[in-house]
């Protein structure tokens, strides 16, 4: 679990986020949506600790992340950035063992605990054939993975994620939302910020909705997600569809105009 509590932040005059106020529970995918520049990632840095607040804390079951010392915050919240950074020659393998850092201690070193997690997180995101590979030689969607696989070394209750399936083709992005949706069924608080409404919709359990720093909807995905929504966040018309299998909302921008320019 992960609450914000009239969480308000401002970069020197320019309010960002206003009185935010939500709860995301264990064995539930957040979605957060919203415009470019709405305060998305800032959100999510403020959850992680990677800004502090002016206004308003952030809570775990543990307490305030902000009383919190960084290695124990690290084993609480794990946070995967949308461009993250590797070292020149690190292999997958390397990324891999890197998330267990926040485990381990000068007296405590590599355990049998830490080679099972991620024994578990390599077959579960298939990540045998890249372990020795360099993170920078990778696909879009293979480094993409092996960044997931880092965040989940954490074995953190909390994993934020801030636009993971970005730049991404359709087959990898379903791929890392599966996988994103089953991690969040093992008990996890899964938080994570997406543009691609159908996704949305589709994976998360919970959307949670930002227009000018400020919350305009907070619900279940298929109920929160509408056409007027989708205006009032975008300032563009579309139409909803269900999807054949599941009836999840398909949005279907409409065009501005159909006139048609003869070649």
């Amino acid at each position: 679990m992960i609450s914000c509590k009239e969480l308000s932040f401002h970069y020197q005059q320019q309010h960002v986020l206003n009185n935010i106020e939500f709860t995301a529970n264990a064995n539930q995918l957040l979605g957060i949506v919203g415009p470019n520049g709405c305060g998305k990632s800032t959100l999510l840095k403020l959850m992680a600790g990677h800004l502090s607040p002016h206004s308003g804390h952030i809570e775990t079951e543990q307490g305030d992340l902000s009383t919190c010392h960084r290695r124990e915050k690290a084993k609480q919240v794990a946070y995967l950035p949308q461009y993250p950074l590797a070292p020149k020659g690190l292999t997958v393998e390397q990324l891999l063992r890197f998330g267990r850092h926040p485990h381990q201690t000068w007296f405590q070193q590599w355990q049998k605990q830490d080679s099972q997690i991620l024994e578990d997180i390599i077959e579960r995101l298939h990540l045998s054939p890249l372990l020795k590979k360099d993170i920078a030689l990778l696909s879009g969607g293979q480094r993409q993975k092996a960044w997931l696989g880092m965040t989940l070394a954490q074995d953190t209750p909390v994993i934020l994620l801030d636009e993971p399936t970005s730049a991404l083709d359709i087959g990898h992005q379903v791929d890392v939302m599966e996988s994103i949706s089953h991690i969040s069924r093992l008990g996890k608080t899964v938080v994570l910020v997406i543009h691609d409404l159908a996704m949305a919709a589709r994976y998360c359990d919970r959307i949670l909705a930002i227009h000018s720093g400020s919350i305009k909807a907070c619900g279940e995905a298929r109920t929160v997600i509408s056409a007027q929504l989708v205006h009032d966040l975008y300032g563009t018309h579309v139409d909803i569809l269900a999807a054949p299998q599941d009836q999840s909302p398909v949005i279907v921008p409409r065009r501005k105009s159909l006139s048609l320019t003869s070649l």
